[in-house]
């Protein structure tokens, strides 16, 4: 099965044509626990979390000096909430814990609407996410690029062998890597910039009979 992952770097690594939502999937497994690092660059940013509906999820959202900021621990696996900030200079990062309370896991949407980023004006940054690939199973990652150079890098778990494969938006194969680790570093370098976005979409396909455990780094 493949399954896509609309990473948040639209809203997080910053790109002046992102949608309004940027979406992440994340699987919260059984009786377990996610942590979930949100960057916040914008005065009114809405944090909302849709469960599957399989099981009761309970969340904690924690502010930049680890405060709690609001609960959400009743019978659903519904999350929403509006983060208010003094100034819009800057961002700041948030920690959204998630807690499955069932027997069987769920797949959960992550969305933020609102959101900015100082990347926007032409500035720099790096964004790191963590994902899980099931076993011989492939994630497509959906990557908006607006810049003319972006630094990607992929680790893997050492468990499994991972394969890449980095596509244009006219669905044209750029780069990829098939060796036998699960490591991936590649420069981007495309026409995008000064207000031009282009959609990519990178590919992940784990070759193994276990998940592995991957994270993956945009930097430019």
């Amino acid at each position: 099965m493949t399954k896509l992952n609309t990473l948040a770097f639209a809203v997080l690594a910053g790109t002046m044509a992102a949608p309004l939502a940027a979406q992440d999937s994340y699987r919260i497994d059984a009786n377990s626990t996610e942590t979930i690092r949100l960057e916040i660059c914008s005065q009114n940013a809405q944090i909302r979390a849709d469960g599957d509906n399989d099981t009761d999820l309970d969340f904690w959202l924690y502010g930049p000096d680890g405060r709690l900021v609001t609960s959400d621990t009743d019978l659903t696996d519904l999350f929403i909430h509006r983060v208010s900030r003094s100034s819009s200079l800057g961002c700041e990062y948030y920690r959204l814990e998630v807690k499955n309370l069932g027997s069987v896991w769920n797949q959960m949407s992550l969305s933020i609407t609102g959101n900015s980023s100082p990347n926007n004006s032409g500035g720099s940054g790096t964004v790191t996410n963590n994902y899980r690939v099931e076993a011989y199973d492939t994630d497509t990652i959906a990557l908006t690029v607006c810049k003319p150079r972006m630094d990607i890098r992929v680790d893997g778990d050492n468990d499994t062998d991972l394969d890449f494969y980095l596509y244009d938006p006219n669905g044209n194969l750029v780069f990829s890597d098939t060796d036998t680790t699960d490591l991936m570093i590649y420069t981007l370098r495309s026409s995008a910039g000064n207000g031009r976005c282009l959609d990519y979409s990178l590919q992940i396909r784990n070759l193994g009979n276990v998940y592995n455990a991957y994270s993956m780094t945009i930097s430019r």
